[in-house]
């Protein structure tokens, strides 16, 4: 399963994040971040691929973390927890919900 958020805050771009197994992490269709590093989301703000971050769950401590930071525009922050064959998510926004709607999709 993969998690994706898009739409007008984004100026229509997409952002899509899988497992590691047999997942990606692409922006607008085109594969991003395919070791550690940093990615410029078309100056909306910043998506970055590193092993820090706080767990959300603690079953996963001994194992190798691969964690997406994602911040963007009325200040949606969100972290997906890559894992072999699952993500776990962490998402936070100060956005108020008007005629523009934020959907975050888990995708088979």
């Amino acid at each position: 399963h993969d998690i994706a958020v898009g739409g007008p805050f984004m100026n229509q771009h997409i952002l899509r994040v899988g497992p590691l197994q047999g997942g990606k992490i692409i922006w607008d269709f085109q594969e991003i971040l395919t070791a550690f590093g940093e990615f410029d989301p078309a100056g909306l703000g910043k998506i970055s691929y590193d092993n820090k971050g706080q767990l959300l769950d603690s079953a996963q401590e001994g194992l190798p973390r691969h964690i997406v930071h994602v911040l963007l525009p009325g200040n949606f922050f969100m972290q997906v927890y890559r894992w072999e064959n699952h993500l776990n998510v962490r998402i936070r926004t100060g956005i108020v919900a008007t005629s523009t709607a934020i959907r975050a999709t888990t995708l088979a």
